[in-house]
């Protein structure tokens, strides 16, 4: 049995660009891209050119990634 699930990203997000700084707090989506992984499954682009540091906390389950994005694309909800 096949089932979609939807699975967005949560957590806060700040950027700083050609079109001023932004900032969301809640769920997210990538539009940029998807990647079909399987008939129920999708990754969904949200960041291209991504360079930095991706920090991990085993304790609370949070990945948390501080760099740079060459363009971002994120719907937000």
């Amino acid at each position: 049995m096949l089932e979609w699930e939807d699975r967005p990203s949560r957590g806060w997000m700040f950027t700083m660009g050609t079109n001023g700084s932004k900032g969301w707090i809640g769920k997210f989506w990538g539009e940029l891209d998807y990647i079909i992984m399987s008939m129920s499954t999708s990754i969904f682009i949200g960041v291209e050119g991504f360079f930095g540091l991706k920090i991990y906390n085993p304790k609370t389950d949070m990945t948390s990634l501080l760099g740079y994005g060459t363009k971002v694309g994120i719907e937000y909800y």
